[in-house]
Parts: structure tokens; sequence; C-alpha cells
């Protein structure tokens, strides 16, 4: 790696070493790497994703039916997918007994970009991360819980979407059974655990939320055209803007630029014999600017990412109410994790629904 060169393991599902050494992609195995991903983003569990897995008898790797939950974790987050290839991620401790462990900062570490084709696209792959991250630090919803952070479950979507108007408090499903048949009915977790003197939130009927959630959305979405430029714009809030890609460019210019003209007041500094200071002065002058520049121009980049995200939600959006043809007849936990930021249970029996940028409308539950 020191002279330049490096080897890569490319022993991952989904690829195949080329004849000339340069990973080629493997068509059938890409599109299932690219269902676990979409599956992932949909709100499905890795435990999901695995019974998927081996119910359509898909094998591994290695040709077994089984799945092990670590794999399917390892290939959400391996930056391979995305055409980057992440180097000395382990390394030889012992040239003799060939042993090797995993890098955790010992050594450093080298991205190579842009390596070979991409399965995933980028922007999916790092909303992946993001959903990583965010279910690994969800905390706990319950007083009873024994860790003070909560599992992910990806089973019921409003597990996640559903929040207690009185309390703010998650909702919790909970079911029974009438004349032989099951009912099942939301209700707030505070309240389950603590009683009415905490919080005397309703409960809600799991047909008539859905059917109330439906009937919202449609509502909202009479002028889908107004609706989509309405949640684009709350996207944006606070984004600095289109022109942020051509302002980059130029800061960037403007540090090379500076960085440039103080080598050149360097190399007259350390030749000439006269007064030196007059050099000195401006060649601090210009580090004290360009790390000025450096972190205008490291915000305005957190700007432009946050910007691509907007551009990413909105995709899932626009895609999402295509494909419903604008009319939501029917409830589906991969349209209210697509469409829904949350749903606040009120206690004079209305839910408000708040679509993903913070556009909501109220509807009647009965």
């Amino acid at each position: 790696m020191k002279n330049g060169t490096y080897r890569s393991n490319f022993q991952c599902f989904g690829y195949k070493r080329g004849s000339n050494g340069i990973p080629e992609v493997v068509p059938e195995q890409a599109e299932i790497v690219r269902d676990i991903f979409d599956k992932y983003i949909d709100g499905y569990s890795v435990d999901q994703i695995k019974d998927y897995l081996e119910q359509n008898q898909i094998r591994t790797y290695s040709g077994n039916m089984e799945w092990k939950k670590k794999v399917i974790r390892g290939i959400l987050a391996n930056e391979k997918y995305a055409g980057d290839l992440l180097l000395q991620k382990s390394f030889c401790t012992d040239c003799i007994s060939k042993k090797y462990k995993a890098n955790k900062g010992e050594k450093a570490k080298y991205l190579v970009s842009n390596n070979h084709p991409a399965i995933i696209e980028r922007s999916k792959f790092n909303r992946v991360q993001m959903e990583i991250a965010r279910r690994s630090s969800k905390h706990r919803r319950s007083s009873t819980c024994i860790t003070e952070q909560a599992k992910y479950s990806g089973k019921y979507a409003l597990s996640e979407l559903l929040i207690c108007g009185e309390c703010g408090c998650a909702y919790r499903r909970t079911g029974k059974t009438v004349r032989g048949k099951r009912k099942y009915t939301w209700r707030c977790i505070n309240r389950i655990e603590h009683g009415v003197d905490q919080c005397d939130a309703i409960g809600v009927e799991e047909q008539k939320l859905h059917a109330a959630i439906c009937r919202c959305l449609n509502k909202m979405f009479t002028k889908k055209d107004e609706t989509l430029r309405m949640i684009k714009a709350n996207l944006q809030y606070a984004i600095s803007g289109d022109d942020a890609s051509a302002d980059v460019y130029v800061l960037e210019k403007k540090i090379v630029s500076l960085e440039e003209e103080s080598e050149a007041l360097m190399a007259i500094m350390t030749s000439t014999s006269g007064d030196t200071q007059k050099y000195l002065s401006a060649i601090e002058s210009n580090f004290r600017i360009v790390k000025e520049l450096r972190e205008k121009l490291e915000k305005m980049q957190c700007e432009l990412n946050n910007q691509n995200e907007v551009k990413a939600q909105m995709k899932i959006i626009s895609e999402m109410i295509d494909n419903t043809g604008f009319l939501f007849d029917e409830f589906s936990d991969v349209m209210a994790r697509r469409l829904i930021e949350c749903i606040r249970v009120m206690k004079d029996h209305k839910i408000v629904v708040v679509l993903k940028g913070g556009l909501q409308a109220e509807e009647s539950i009965d």
C-alpha cells in the first residue's frame, strides 16, 4: 500500500473477480442486494429480511440456505456496494504466524472512491447508513424497560409513528378476543403502564385508525403537485438553496489561489536577504483567511448534503404517490413509512397526520 498499489478481497455477495482483476457485478445477486437495501429503507428489520430471503430460498454467497443476521448487517454496511473500497480494515499482527485482527483505529484506513461498478446508488447507501444509526440510537419508550435503549421493530409501522397527543408517549398495539374474533386497539403506553392519572388518552381501534389515515392522506393529496411543492419547501427550510454548489466552487477556488500565493511568498522569503517580515505577515494573513474559508466551506458542504437528502426524500415520496395513483384506499406499512413523519392521536377522537417535511392535516377517527 505504501508504494501506491493495493490488493482487495472481493469475496462478497453480488460481485465476482473479473478476468482483468477488476470486480464485476453478478446481475442475479445484485438484484437481491438491491432488494435487501430497499426493504431496509421500507422499514423491514434484519430478522424480517432474513425470513424473506430464506422463505424465497435465496442462497448466501457460500451457497447456504440459512442467512446469518450478521451477514445481512454486513451487506447493509458494506461500502463496496456503493462502488467504494475501504482498505486496511484488518491488519497482520504477526508476520510469522500470519495472525490478523480487525483495525479499530490502531492503523490508518484508506478509502478509494469509485473503485469499481456500484450496485447501490450512493444516496440510497447513505440513507441506509442514516437509518442504521437511527435504529441504533433509539431511546426506550416504556419505563418498565430494563435498558435505556429500545429495540427497533419492523412489524408495524405505526409503532414508530403513532404518538399520544396528551403526554407525547408512543402507542402500542394491543389485542383481545371478542366473540371468537381477534380485535386490535392502539393505546398510549403511558396510560397502559401508569393508569388514567398519568394520561387520559383514548384507545383507537386499528381498522378505524387505518381508515382515518387513508382519508386524511386522500384529502391532503387532492392537489398532488401543490402538496408535493409544499413538502419540498418544508424539507428545504433552513437550507441555503440552489446556489450552494456554485458558492462551494467559488470558495474552493479562493482557497487554492491563497495557498498558491502563500507558497510563492514563502519561496521569495526564503531566497531574499532583505526584510522578510512583510512576507511573513502576508503569509500569516493568508493562513487566517484560508482557515475561515475552510470553516465556511465545511458548513456549505453540509448544507449540500442536506439538499441531496431532500432530493432523495422527494424521490421516494413521488414514487410512492405515482404507484398509488393518488388514491389511498388501503393502509400500507410501506406507504406510512415513506410518507408520514408522525401521527398524533388527540383526545377529541381526531388524529393529526404530519407528512415528511412538516405538512399536516386533521381527520376524525369515527
